[in-house]
């Protein structure tokens, strides 16, 4: 599991319709955080998007 393997901080891109496995790595401690939220709140990264990326 992500979480035995010391993994501290998960991105993803698409929700699942069952949240059950992103709820269980945040209940473990896990940072998990939805690539267009990390986007939209980063200046930095929204100016380096690169081409291809929707």
């Amino acid at each position: 599991m992500i979480f035995h393997a010391g993994i501290k901080k998960v991105v993803y891109k698409n929700e699942y319709k069952d949240k059950e496995g992103i709820n269980l790595l945040k209940r473990k401690g896990v940072e998990v955080v939805s690539f267009n939220d990390l986007v939209n709140s980063d200046s930095k990264i929204k100016q380096k998007k690169r081409p291809g990326w929707k």
